[in-house]
């Protein structure tokens, strides 16, 4: 198999440099079968592919080559046959991606999430190969298997205490099962088709534990200690601009995004503050019930009474609301220095047109509508999750912008939010009120002049939810179950009780002033010894700071170079990306390999550390010290 020393060729000489380097990543000889392509010594085809991935005109054709020589050599049988701990330390063919993330799925589908690939996790493992060679390739893979082992983790906690301890609970950490199942879907419904069957099976396991141990005990919780009374008129969706709105002294523009909920608008809290532009504060309301925009919309206005009418007609103070112009003349009633326009039209603008927008305002209504329009169509609802990643662009654009124009203070809310669930609802899914009289009948909830008496479903009284007396009831699902009812969409419901339905967010986004700019993250040479004693060289970088809000993550280049800066080693990249605020955490070992040449003993060379994207070098002196030089070139 393969070439022999006495007929060189190139391929050869490509399969035992990219062999050689393999089995060094992995501290491991080269095995009996690959006898023929034993380098000796194999420091440079160490230093020829780490400096080769640093060129960019030359990266991918080594990529490429590496896949022909793994099926060159048939490799697959010989990397298999190495232990987990082994093989995620190689980066020399992207087929090692595609084992490791085989055995990841296979532990995950045997509810092995403890296992550990030798002293890490399988998040530190994930996060490893994250940041190896081919991770382009396979980020989106490993973001699946990332965001199934989160959910697959989860453990439902017991019965929560009160309403506040649950809404707390939620907002606080809870939250993060929805956008990291919402992560999991769209990553998984954008897969290479080519690689679908690397994460087969994950997708129903996933689904059952998101739906049947977190969902339905989140509703069934939420359900158990619920009733209007329970919520804060600070918390109330209806007071929300007398509580939010009102309380500013200054010029005030509110976005509202049609079921922007509130797990989403902690992710674009989280891209906001990595801007270090902005301060944000964020808050919440209860919606009422049913949870569905015209109830929201009205409650999000200013209102001295909210009244419904049947259908979809809710009246602000007796005046309709349903589009744009409408809630203008709502809110110039209460301050005629207000306007209201859709974002779409915002983002269209000029700037002088923004400008002419905001002139004399001191409140501006800007409304979007691109995660409803999606979800409640049966041909887009699959695209609902999609939607959620284009809302956050489009409203952190939006405010860049009003940033832009010196707009200070933001608030991002919405209605309503929502439950979607990937796999088809089936009949045993739905609740029969059939035998009820319902006055309104809708997915999740129905209007009925008495209570609908049947397991599974709830009733609150409208003029509890309203603040007046009407006696209208509202009922709905105690569970992420729905009514048997028309609906164009199934998948992506919203109107009834659950946290995911009922709690929105209130973000409050302030332009930052005098704040220090963020700066890349500086590393250093802590190494004791500063002697090279041999060629294998093994350094100790520490990143000066733990990464936040001023200090950015950043990555480096590190190599050797002589008097002249010319490379005397392969390049090994290196991320600062560390958060830990413990100064020893920080501390990573980095190897380098000499390239094959001779060097002067005592002379003294230089350790580079090159921030990639500043392009500022950090430099300490190494003094030579190899008592046994190698030869030189290929032994092949």
């Amino acid at each position: 198999m393969g070439i022999r020393k006495k007929q060189p060729t190139l391929r050869g000489l490509m399969t035992a440099i990219l062999l050689n380097f393999a089995y060094d990543e992995a501290q491991l000889d080269l095995p009996s079968s690959f006898a023929d392509y034993q380098l000796n010594p194999v420091n440079n085809a160490i230093s020829f592919v780490q400096n080769s991935r640093n060129m960019i005109d030359a990266r991918d054709d080594l990529f490429k080559i590496a896949r022909e020589v793994w099926q060159f050599v048939h490799a697959e049988t010989q990397f298999k046959r190495l232990d987990i701990p082994q093989l995620i330390k190689i980066d020399a063919f992207p087929q090692i991606d595609e084992l490791i993330i085989a055995w990841m799925t296979d532990r995950l589908l045997d509810n092995d999430i403890a296992v550990r690939v030798g002293e890490k996790t399988l998040e530190q493992a994930i996060s490893l190969r994250e940041k190896l060679a081919y991770h382009k390739e396979y980020d989106q893979l490993y973001q699946i298997e990332m965001a199934a082992v989160t959910i697959l983790r989860f453990q439902p906690k017991g019965n929560a205490d009160n309403l506040e301890v649950l809404i707390s609970d939620y907002t606080t950490h809870d939250y993060r099962i929805d956008t990291t199942y919402r992560e999991f879907v769209a990553k998984l419904m954008s897969v290479n088709p080519d690689q679908e069957t690397l994460v087969e099976g994950l997708r129903w396991k996933v689904e059952n534990t998101y739906l049947n141990d977190y969902l339905a005990h989140s509703v069934s919780e939420w359900n158990r200690v619920y009733s209007p009374k329970q919520v804060s008129q600070a918390h109330q969706q209806r007071r929300f601009y007398s509580t939010f709105v009102t309380s500013e002294q200054q010029k005030t523009v509110v976005i509202i995004s049609d079921a922007f909920r509130f797990e989403a608008a902690k992710e674009l809290q989280a891209k906001l503050d990595g801007q270090d532009k902005f301060e944000s504060k964020m808050n919440w309301m209860i919606t009422g019930l049913p949870s569905v925009t015209y109830f929201g919309m009205p409650a999000l206005l200013p209102n001295h009474h909210l009244d419904y009418h049947g259908e979809k007609n809710v009246t602000v103070d007796d005046q309709t609301c349903d589009t744009v112009d409408k809630r203008r003349e709502i809110l110039q009633a209460e301050n005629q220095s207000s306007q209201a326009t859709q974002v779409s039209k915002f983002l269209s603008m000029n700037t002088e047109q923004r400008k002419a927008l905001l002139s004399g305002q001191q409140i501006v209504y800007l409304y979007h509508n691109e995660i409803d329009v999606t979800g409640e169509s049966a041909k887009t609802e699959n695209n609902v999750f999609k939607a959620v990643d284009e809302t956050i662009d489009a409203l952190s654009r939006t405010i860049e912008l009003l940033r832009n124009l010196s707009v200070r203070n933001i608030l991002v809310t919405s209605d309503h939010g929502f439950i979607y669930r990937w796999a088809p609802i089936d009949e045993a899914n739905k609740i029969d009120i059939s035998d009820f009289k319902t006055i309104k009948k809708e997915q999740r909830y129905a209007f009925s002049k008495v209570p609908i008496e049947l397991t599974g479903v709830g009733s609150q009284r409208l003029g509890d939810l309203l603040g007046n007396d009407d006696p209208t009831y509202v009922d709905y699902p105690t569970n992420f179950n729905i009514f048997k009812a028309p609906g164009a969409s199934q998948n992506y419901v919203h109107g009834g009780a659950s946290l995911q339905e009922m709690v929105v967010p209130v973000l409050n986004v302030k332009l930052q002033k005098g704040r220090s700019q963020a700066v890349s993250a500086k590393i250093h040479d802590v190494t004791s010894s500063r002697r090279i004693t041999s060629r294998q060289v093994t350094v100790r970088v520490m990143q000066d700071d733990p990464i936040s809000d001023v200090n950015t993550l950043a990555h480096y280049s590190i190599y050797l170079t002589d008097d002249e800066h010319r490379k005397i080693s392969g390049v090994t990249p290196f991320v600062a990306d560390i958060a830990d605020k413990d100064p020893n955490a920080r501390i990573k070992n980095v190897r380098l390999t000499l390239s094959e040449q001779p060097f002067e003993n005592g002379k003294m060379y230089h350790l580079i550390l090159h921030n990639t994207e500043t392009d500022v070098e950090y430099s300490s002196d190494y003094q030579m010290d190899i008592v046994i030089q190698g030869g030189f070139g290929f032994d092949i």
